[in-house]
């Protein structure tokens, strides 16, 4: 999966993961981000004078290695056909951020079909009190 690490939140507390923390982490080269991966952080460290973290993680085949940037692994969200089927299942509710109503079907242009959901829409199985971001692995789709 692709990741637009400029659009996530940085982890930036020094801290230590035991056991280590499945993030994504990344570097920069001339400004861009580099080196975009998921690793086990073993420790986020604390730099001095550098806006930057070090993200140390442990790679079985190379030993210890650093990182300047790390985030939480963004969820994929479910496309406009997945959440729509999903509805016609039956199997939960949408909400759009803002709005009054719930709904149980959702429609969209068809010539959006392989789109993502946008992040105005939350979700909930029938049953859950709380809503959820549209994430295919909340919806169950493999």
């Amino acid at each position: 999966m692709q990741y637009d690490v400029e659009s996530l939140e940085k982890i930036t507390t020094p801290q230590v993961f035991n056991p280590p923390k499945r993030l994504l982490t990344w570097s920069y080269s001339m400004g861009k981000p580099v080196d975009i991966a998921e690793r086990d952080v073993l420790a986020i460290l604390p730099t001095v004078g550098n806006s930057m973290c070090k993200v140390l993680s442990y790679l079985p085949n190379t030993g210890y290695y650093y990182n300047t940037c790390c985030a939480e692994i963004p969820q994929e969200r479910a496309t406009n056909r997945e959440l729509s089927e999903w509805c016609a299942k039956g199997k939960g509710q949408i909400h759009y951020v803002g709005a009054a109503n719930t709904h149980s079907f959702y429609s969209y242009q068809h010539e959006d079909d392989n789109r993502y959901v946008t992040n105005d829409i939350k979700v909930r199985k029938w049953g859950d009190k709380d809503w959820h971001e549209p994430t295919k692995d909340y919806l169950g789709i493999v």
